[in-house]
């Protein structure tokens, strides 16, 4: 499925963290998108940006997220902002749970479609 809309993004990529489908989550950035992560960590392109999402999947996380959509008057850029919140389970069994609020720049492409180009990642 393809982002149609801004918000849709972060509706495909919950979606398939939910699914544990690191291709598609991959796949919903541009091939030069940045991450700029806690501790002033940055995963920058697709490769480094699914290693990041590797590490987050091995919790087996479920998400639930509200997104607000603030695009430009061109239609070209929007702002995201994603209230998320997750519950997984660490290598030894032990709940985890996470809750956050991220901010994202998605960008349409040439086939009208949306991709993430910045994500700030959320802090609690």
């Amino acid at each position: 499925m393809l982002a149609r809309r801004p918000e849709d993004v972060d509706a495909l990529f919950f979606d398939a963290m939910n699914r544990a489908d690191l291709e598609t989550c991959v796949a919903l950035h541009e091939p030069d998108a940045r991450w700029y992560m806690d501790a002033g960590r940055t995963a920058r392109g697709r490769a480094e940006i699914g290693e990041a999402l590797k590490q987050f999947l091995a919790y087996r996380p479920r998400f639930s997220f509200r997104v607000k959509a603030l695009p430009d008057e061109e239609g070209a850029t929007a702002m995201l902002v994603s209230d998320w919140e997750m519950a997984g389970t660490d290598a030894d069994g032990k709940p985890v749970r996470m809750a956050a609020r991220s901010t994202e720049v998605v960008r349409r492409q040439a086939d009208g479609t949306w991709l993430y180009a910045i994500v700030f990642g959320g802090s609690d």
